[in-house]
Order: C-alpha cells, then sequence, then structure tokens
C-alpha cells in the first residue's frame, strides 16, 4: 500500500501527528485539542508518534477518532524519558523516514504535522525531500523559538520550503493558538505554492508566478514573512492580487498571530488566473526564505507542482 505514488489530493489517506518528548504535555493537549473542532473524511488512518525519547516509540495507528484520542493521552511526553545531553539532535528525520517507509497504511497524500522543541543536528534532507515529493505528502512544522537542543533551526523550515509544506516558528506557550493557522487534519487542498528567498534591505517589489484558482469560493491564504523567529527584522507586507491585497504591519502581526513568523487570512475569489505581487520591507539584509500557499476547502484533482 505504501509503494503507490497514484492518488489525487482527494484520496482517502493518513494522517500523522509528531510531537517532540521535550515538549510540556498541556503544549501536546493544546494543539491536539483543536482537532476536535474539525472532521475529514481524507483521513481514515490517524497516526501518532512521540519522538525525542531515550525509549524510541513506534508510530501508533488508529481508524477513528475516539481510539486516536486515547492513544495521545496515554503517549504523552515522559521528562523521565528526555535525552539528557543539549547537544543530542532531534530524531524526527528518522520519525518522517519510518513513516514514509511503514508497511500497512498508505502514504501517498499524507498530511504530516510535526511539533518541535529539539532541532536536528543533521542539514542535509535530499532524500526525504525526494520521499516526500514523490509521495504528494505535505508536511507542517511549528518549532519552538526556545529549543531544548539541537543544532540546525532551519533544516525542517527548508524541509517544509522543498516539499510545499509550511513552517512556522513560535513560543511554547501560544502553539494552542498557532495551531488554528497550520493546515492539519481538516479538509484543506492546495492550490498555490511558491518560495522565494530575499536578501536585500528595504523594501522588495516581486512579481511571483501566475496563481490559477478553480472555483469561485473562499481561499485560505498562509504565507510566512521570516524563515525563524521570534518577529525581528520584518516591518510590513502587501500581497496584491488582481482587485484586491493583503497588507500587514509588525504591530499587526504580533496582535493577530503573536510572536510567529507567518500571516494567514481568508479571501473571495473568482475562478481563473490571478497575477501575484509581493511588496514586504526589513531592516536589514539578511535573506528570508517566504513561504507563500493558497488552500482550498473544495477538493482538486490534480497535485501543485514543487519551486
Amino acid at each position: 500500500m505504501t509503494t503507490s505514488s497514484n492518488c489525487t489530493p482527494s484520496s482517502p489517506t493518513t494522517f500523522l501527528f509528531a510531537y517532540s518528548n521535550d515538549l510540556e504535555p498541556q503544549v501536546v493537549l493544546d494543539v491536539f485539542k483543536s482537532f476536535n473542532k474539525f472532521s475529514s473524511t481524507n483521513f481514515p488512518y490517524l497516526g501518532s508518534i512521540r519522538f525525542d525519547s531515550t525509549v524510541e516509540d513506534e508510530i501508533h495507528f488508529d481508524l477513528n477518532f475516539e481510539d486516536w484520542n486515547r492513544t495521545i493521552y496515554e503517549n504523552l511526553p515522559d521528562p523521565k524519558q528526555s535525552f539528557e545531553d543539549a547537544g543530542t539532535g532531534s530524531d524526527v528525520l528518522k520519525v518522517i523516514d519510518k513513516f514514509l517507509y511503514n508497511s500497512r497504511y498508505p502514504v501517498c497524500g499524507s498530511r504530516i504535522l510535526v511539533l518541535l522543541k529539539r532541532y536536528p543536528n543533521e542539514s542535509d534532507t535530499n532524500f526525504l525531500t525526494g520521499q516526500l515529493m514523490q509521495y504528494h505528502s505535505y508536511i507542517s512544522v511549528i518549532t519552538s523559538i526556545t529549543p531544548s537542543g539541537g543544532l540546525s533551526f532551519s533544516t525542517m523550515y527548508k524541509l517544509t520550503s522543498q516539499t510545499n509544506g509550511f513552517g512556522v516558528f513560535s513560543y511554547d506557550e501560544d502553539f494552542g493558538k498557532t495551531i488554528s493557522f497550520v493546515p492539519t487534519v481538516y479538509s484543506s487542498y492546495l492550490v498555490y505554492a511558491f518560495d522565494v528567498e530575499l536578501s536585500s534591505t528595504g523594501k522588495k517589489y516581486l512579481q511571483l508566478p501566475k496563481m490559477y484558482l478553480p472555483y469561485n469560493n473562499d481561499y485560505w491564504l498562509a504565507m510566512t514573512i521570516q524563515d525563524h523567529g521570534p518577529l525581528d527584522s520584518f516591518q510590513n507586507m502587501t500581497l496584491h492580487w488582481d482587485g484586491d491585497a493583503l497588507y500587514k504591519t509588525k504591530e499587526q502581526v504580533l496582535k493577530l498571530f503573536g510572536n510567529s513568523n507567518h500571516v494567514n487570512s481568508w479571501a473571495q475569489f473568482d475562478g481563473g488566473d490571478y497575477s501575484l505581487e509581493l511588496q514586504i520591507n526589513y531592516s536589514d539584509q539578511k535573506r528570508e526564505l517566504i513561504q507563500i500557499r493558497f488552500y482550498s476547502p473544495v477538493p482538486i484533482d490534480y497535485w501543485i507542482p514543487y519551486n
């Protein structure tokens, strides 16, 4: 079942919830409780795993929400099983690889949500990137701004960028709020994805690739404004499209989304092609890798190309 890469965005598949053992149990529960509000016929298989533990867990798979809920509550983070050395990197990449090679449950079109407290030490994700792309598996990562260990804060963000996923940074106490702005177990279908690297100080005006939207409908915009957290050099942004725009200042972002690295909004569109232009202002010359995503609540039957 897992070797097939022949599926569509609406094919029945698996949702995997993976969370670091270094997080406080309440942080995991704050995120998981948000799933009670949503249901999705796209995910008849519900997986979960606690990683960064001295006792290596297997991935648990459940076939209904009630059993999934019970599994999570029975496998919350346990500080007695935490790595003692802050220099030890997260084993999150190994966990994702294990999921993609499981022999029982489908991975084509799957969705993965990672709560990351400890950073990986590895920076090379080329092989895993290829696997996620092959199976059209989208990964969302909420990364703690206050890591418990590890070296590379950018590894998981880079992985989400290369595979049409979504990567946000947040303080642990805000994970329960941040999850509302991240693609998870509820039905959402990616219709546009583009990543752009910004490298010069001051305002940038960037013409983005055209966006095709298949339906007259409301669409969900998810966009990062920095490739790290907390907010520092970001000042303001405007994303223009035909006849409308989304504008946010640093102060508005902090008020609406907390001290994180993303903006989100619903917007109504008619079906068709749209021109997009990004204007964004920073206070320094550091490079920033920005993710821009649009999601439809209505299913589509094709996969969005990668950058």
